[in-house]
């Protein structure tokens, strides 16, 4: 069965196209190394943005993100 992983961010106006530019060169690189890894979907507008992962299954998906998750915690 197929997972949607999904993080939400909101940010000043007018720095969509940085954090657009920002996630293209930097996180999406990193999924797209990562175990069970399918598609990545943006939406993107003034007030916010959307980033849905698609995965193989919730497994790959709940160890990318604590993979993150340990990372911020140390970083």
């Amino acid at each position: 069965m197929k997972f949607a992983r999904n993080v939400h961010f909101q940010f000043k106006n007018g720095k969509e196209t940085e954090l657009n530019t920002l996630f293209e060169k930097e996180v999406l690189p990193i999924l797209r190394k990562q175990d069970g890894f399918e598609e990545e979907v943006t939406l993107l507008n003034p007030k916010g943005a959307y980033f849905i992962s698609l995965w193989d299954n919730r497994k790959h998906a709940e160890t990318y993100e604590k993979a993150t998750k340990a990372t911020k915690i140390r970083g």
